[in-house]
């Protein structure tokens, strides 16, 4: 804010200036409107002041900025700045001098991006696909392939999605995006395609809706998307660590192996298999145990919702 205040009175200095003559900017506007005088920008530190190609002008904006130092007690530095032309200015090097900086010509950077060039050149927007490049890695190792996807022009949906044809007499042939019928073809259910973790589509209300704490509720929901503080997790995110199971001392630790597959977890497993007489096969996620226990929980065989999500927590629990 203080900063804010301080290069306020540097831009009503200027204006001072322009309005008494010693400084002139440029017009931005068509002949009917009114036009827009433009003096300077400021963005945070920087700023950009316009100015005749005349000896006059450079020494009034010397003076400004020698008022600017004795009013405030700042010094400019003068050194890192730079008198850019535009246009021909056959006395560039005489004009800088009294200013004491440095001369620039466009095209040049300013704030990191292209200024005086024109935009379609390659070597202008390189730079700028490469940072942009960098900055999409993390997107690109978590979701190589929708990332492949994007950067191919001639990809059509057609090739990374299988179709099922329907053949339905005194109809129309016609193509249809099954996932979203209705509304036809979505990013967001292409995305869900071809995300899916192969346990269909599963009803994620129903985990808050399950009658337990909602502590529990809210782990069964991390832990079926995959989002629990794993070993395996942490490892992505560039922590070091080394990559075993905390319990069995053996494989590494994953979501499915420490809610499932660890000899811990599933000798607790069958132990309340066997006192409530279930005979079940364990599926190789922990999002397929929480869709099976909602499609086949209502029967006296097996098991609810609510015991499955209370005794994933339970695990990991234990674990931490």
């Amino acid at each position: 804010m203080l900063f804010v205040i301080v290069m306020e009175a540097l831009s009503r200095l200027i204006d001072k200036a322009i309005g008494a003559g010693m400084l002139s900017g440029f017009s931005v506007g068509g002949v009917d409107s009114f036009p827009l005088e433009i003096s300077h920008l400021q963005f945070a530190e920087d700023t950009l002041i316009f100015c005749e190609a005349d000896s006059d002008q450079p020494f009034h904006l010397r003076s400004i900025l020698v008022w600017f130092e004795a009013t405030l007690g700042l010094w400019v530095n003068l050194g890192k700045s730079e008198l850019v032309q535009v246009g021909d200015v056959p006395f560039l090097e005489e004009l800088a001098d009294i200013l004491g900086c440095k001369t620039m010509t466009l095209p040049m950077k300013y704030l990191g991006q292209p200024l005086g060039a024109k935009f379609k050149l390659k070597d202008i927007w390189t730079p700028i696909v490469e940072k942009m490049e960098r900055r999409l890695q993390p997107l690109k190792l978590a979701y190589p392939e929708l990332y492949h996807i994007a950067c191919n022009k001639e990809a059509v949906v057609a090739d990374f999605v299988h179709f099922r044809a329907k053949i339905k007499r005194y109809e129309q042939d016609k193509m249809c995006w099954q996932p979203s019928p209705s509304t036809g073809f979505q990013v967001k259910s292409f995305y869900k395609q071809i995300s899916s973790t192969g346990a269909g589509s599963f009803p994620w209300n129903n985990i808050w809706k399950a009658k337990v704490p909602p502590m529990v509720a809210f782990f069964s929901w991390t832990a079926a998307s995959g989002k629990i503080l794993t070993l395996d997790n942490l490892r992505r995110h560039g922590i070091i660590l080394a990559s075993w199971c905390c319990m069995c001392k053996a494989d590494g630790e994953s979501i499915d192996h420490l809610l499932l597959h660890c000899p811990y977890a599933k000798e607790l497993w069958d132990m309340i298999f066997v006192l409530f007489g279930i005979h079940w096969v364990m599926p190789k996620q922990v999002i397929e145990v929480l869709l099976l226990a909602r499609e086949y929980g209502e029967t006296p065989e097996s098991c609810d919702l609510e015991g499955h999500s209370t005794l994933l927590d339970v695990v990991y629990l234990e674990r931490a």
